[in-house]
């Protein structure tokens, strides 16, 4: 399933050449078809699997900077997600896998910059998970037909990317960001978080190639 509508669209036109730079990125099209290294999936796992658990502090964050008791109920259910949807997935697959103990300079920046939203306020908060929501939402429903030649383990990833929970979360995030600005079109704050959002997610996926 994948997630559109106006107001998240203008934010990805807003920001067409770093989107299309992700969409495209070579990690993108390796894992889906299949030429992606273990190794560098691997690495990519650990290194994700950090950055949900600071998606945890992130989200909570959100709860207690939230002005709305249905935002917070929302938010609950995402933090649940996190915890157990998620992290389930990480566990499973990283058992008896190589663990990334040093993180890469260029996934750190990442780090570091949704730290720093989340230290900003709400907005800043929702803005960035839209970003970086949408974009892993958009390019695993785009590419998911066409994922024939991966191994299963790539699929799950995608899947879990997909499905219903992952499509209700960017849901939130888009109709909360156009909640905040109170108007169709972004403001300029929110397409440069946005803008942000998708070069550090850039950089991260850079990072993987790096042994």
């Amino acid at each position: 399933m994948i997630y559109k509508n106006k107001y998240l669209d203008n934010l990805i036109k807003s920001n067409k050449v770093e989107w299309d730079k992700m969409i495209n990125h070579k990690f993108v099209k390796e894992m889906v078809n299949g030429t992606l290294e273990k190794y560098y999936f691997d690495s990519y796992l650990s290194i994700e699997n950090s950055f949900v658990l600071d998606a945890i502090g992130h989200m909570a964050m959100a709860l207690y900077y939230s002005d709305s008791l249905i935002s917070k109920r929302i938010i609950l259910r995402i933090i649940d997600g996190l915890l157990n949807n998620q992290l389930n997935y990480f566990n499973k697959l990283l058992d008896d896998q190589k663990k990334v103990n040093i993180i890469p300079k260029k996934a750190m920046l990442f780090k570091q910059f949704m730290k720093n939203c989340s230290m900003k306020g709400y907005e800043d908060i929702v803005v960035s998970f839209l970003a970086a929501e949408s974009l892993y939402n958009n390019w695993c429903s785009i590419e998911k037909n066409n994922s024939n030649n991966n191994l299963k383990v790539y699929s799950d990833w995608i899947n879990l990317h997909t499905d219903k929970i992952f499509y209700e979360q960017v849901k939130f995030f888009a109709n909360e960001a156009e909640r905040l600005n109170n108007d169709i079109m972004p403001s300029i704050k929110q397409k440069e978080i946005f803008k942000n959002t998708l070069l550090y997610e850039i950089e991260f996926h850079d990072s993987i190639y790096f042994k």
